[in-house]
């Protein structure tokens, strides 16, 4: 049968019914595999009814017998093997072997044995219930002592991980292994003893058996009781992917390279199982991991006779942790078309600062002739984006190309693909060499450095770059110490300047501190530029009475004064008491004023300074009365 080959009288047609085919196509897989992925497993077998009505009996003797390993029923599975054979039993229901993500649990004892040679085996993953399926095989190994699992692929059994632990004859072991998207765990009576990646198989059946291979004619039997698999409820999506593939044209002959970056709350992450699907639509190989969170993978497409957008589905998955998922397209086209060869018109070698756009212009042809009516693409892995294209005609175009933001700058090549129905698409590329970002700087014009407690200062912020002044530029502030920030706008205006009012929060500041200011300048295109700005706090300087002294001494002065006018007019009777009244007078000034100034007291007190000079009047009002009642005593020798 010949091959198919795209009409070139009506390639609109064509690929309107390819895009509706395809898209059906992919629906129908997409929903099928969410019923999958949907459907939940809940699979109990306690062994209570003495059938195995759903099982594959495999070489095995099968009774049984008495008894509990859980605690719970009255009755147990015995399987029994002689002479370097296995008694093998492997559930065939439909949904286990598409089922994914699931616990497999069960009690198991040895009872008999050969020393040499008797194992519990717990299979899973299973692709078949035949004797020779492939899958994965967990061995818990009396006489050496071991916990193994083993991957079973086209009869070869290979080592995949061996830890050491005792296995006795006569003790119950709980038996654990969960699987999830290519995650195995291996728990033994809760213990987790086993945790690897292996994605060879990642969904089967179960199965579960003994085994002696020590040579001799000795039985080795194995009792199990209260079999379990349930599906593992979904991880949440706490992986960060991004996908890219290069080329992400091609054609069926070709194949794209799929670069997937893992990272987890900003860290890139190089433990994650990373997968991809593409719908039956092509292939796409084991995923490798190239370290700082880069993952390879291949995608081949399948020989198609038509243009098609392929959908690739990639999942990254972390034992214990979560998912992740993202999605990229690969164009499709078949072989057979003439190529389209894209020639640069323009500069092939360009110089930009980050975040500049510079312009492309190409001339478009088959080898022949001009072609028109192509869609152009220019992309970049370093990132960037392009804008629509313009056709000039005569096969010309040009578009604009926007280059990233490199911080350190860098040489990027920047890929253009044509693309047409009835064409293979047509390929070339340019390089551009991307200055590093402008760098932002950030002053302090107020100078600032002390701030008293309870008072506010203006701090004003001028924002440059190279000199010049950068409007629209973010502020961001970090405020370390007992200070509040108060603001208009923390964007700079058009001379790049910012104001900010800062303002001590507290009166009790019990000595001079240290406070920072950590000013933080962003702006899209630009580093960031960060500033610390040191204040002192300041505390409210002591007033020692000043006011209260000044009060004290305009009250005893008037006192003192009225005083010698009242024992003037009579020095003529009392002489001797108008010394006494004196020497009082003094006495109480000087006393009145060191209390004053030993005794601490705001400014701003009034009630401090009025309790003050009521205390200071009482005192002088005191000895007053003792200078007057010396004053007026009789005086021996003294005439009238």
């Amino acid at each position: 049968m010949s091959r198919m080959q795209c009409s070139s009288t009506s390639p609109r047609r064509i690929l309107v019914f390819s895009v509706i085919v395809i898209s059906i196509l992919q629906g129908v897989l997409a929903f099928s595999n969410q019923e999958a992925v949907a459907q939940e497993i809940d699979l109990s077998e306690d062994f209570e009814s003495g059938a195995l009505n759903n099982w594959t009996i495999i070489s095995a003797s099968v009774s049984f017998v008495s008894g509990s390993l859980s605690g719970s029923g009255r009755k147990l599975l015995e399987l029994g093997a002689q002479a370097e054979s296995e008694a093998l039993l492997i559930r065939r229901d439909p949904e286990l072997l598409s089922a994914e993500r699931y616990s497999f649990e069960v009690f198991g004892k040895l009872v008999e044995g050969n020393d040499a040679w008797s194992y519990i085996n717990v299979y899973f993953l299973l692709q078949s219930s035949s004797s020779t399926a492939d899958g994965y095989v967990l061995h818990l190994r009396a006489k050496q002592n071991s916990i193994s699992i083993m991957r079973l692929s086209g009869g070869v059994q290979t080592s995949v991980a061996t830890v050491p632990h005792t296995v006795d004859f006569g003790k119950i072991y709980r038996i654990r292994v969960e699987v999830y998207d290519g995650d195995i765990k291996a728990f033994i009576d809760g213990a987790l003893l086993i945790s690897i990646a292996d994605n060879e198989f990642t969904s089967g059946t179960v199965g579960i058996s003994t085994r002696t291979g020590g040579g001799s004619w000795t039985w080795v039997k194995t009792l199990f009781d209260d079999l379990h698999v349930e599906s593992l409820p979904p991880q949440p999506d706490v992986l960060e992917l991004s996908v890219v593939a290069h080329p992400s044209v091609i054609t069926c002959s070709d194949t794209s390279t799929l670069l997937v970056h893992i990272e987890m709350e900003g860290l890139p992450e190089d433990d994650a199982s990373v997968k991809g699907d593409t719908g039956s639509l092509g292939t796409l190989s084991d995923s490798e991991g190239v370290g700082n969170g880069n993952y390879l993978l291949t995608y081949t497409p399948p020989d198609l006779w038509f243009p098609t957008i392929v959908f690739v589905n990639v999942s990254a998955y972390l034992a214990g942790v979560g998912n992740g998922h993202s999605q990229v397209e690969i164009r499709v086209f078949p072989i057979g078309s003439p190529t389209l060869i894209v020639g640069v018109l323009s500069d092939k070698t360009v110089e930009v600062t980050s975040g500049e756009s510079f312009e492309i212009e190409i001339r478009l042809t088959d080898g022949q002739s001009r072609v028109e009516g192509a869609e152009i693409v220019a992309k970049s892995d370093a990132g960037g984006s392009s804008y629509p294209w313009n056709e000039l005609g005569d096969g010309r175009y040009t578009g604009l190309f926007h280059s990233p933001l490199l911080i350190e700058g860098g040489l990027i090549e920047v890929e253009i693909i044509a693309i047409k129905i009835g064409f293979n698409p047509g390929h070339t590329s340019i390089l551009a060499f991307v200055g590093p970002l402008p760098s932002l700087e950030v002053t302090d014009e107020s100078l600032h450095s002390r701030l008293r407690a309870g008072e506010t200062i203006s701090i004003d912020l001028t924002v440059t770059s190279s000199g010049s002044p950068v409007s629209g530029a973010e502020i961001d502030l970090e405020l370390h110490g007992p200070i509040s920030v108060s603001y208009e706008s923390l964007v700079t205006d058009s001379v790049g300047k910012a104001s900010l009012l800062v303002q001590c929060d507290s009166t009790q500041i019990p000595e001079r501190t240290q406070v920072t200011i950590h000013i933080i300048a962003t702006k899209d295109g630009y580093t960031s530029a960060e500033l610390d700005i040191p204040i002192s706090l300041d505390p409210l300087p002591e007033r020692r009475g000043f006011l209260g002294l000044l009060v004290a001494l305009g009250f005893s002065l008037a006192m003192t004064l009225l005083t010698i006018c009242v024992t003037w007019r009579a020095r003529g009777r009392r002489r001797k008491g108008l010394k006494g009244l004196v020497i009082a007078v003094s006495t109480t000034i000087a006393l009145t004023a060191l209390t004053i100034w030993l005794v601490p007291t705001e400014m701003n007190n009034t009630m401090a300074i009025l309790g003050e000079a009521a205390t200071i009047l009482a005192t002088y009002e005191i000895w007053l009365i003792r200078a007057y009642g010396e004053f007026l005593k009789p005086q021996k020798g003294l005439g009238s």
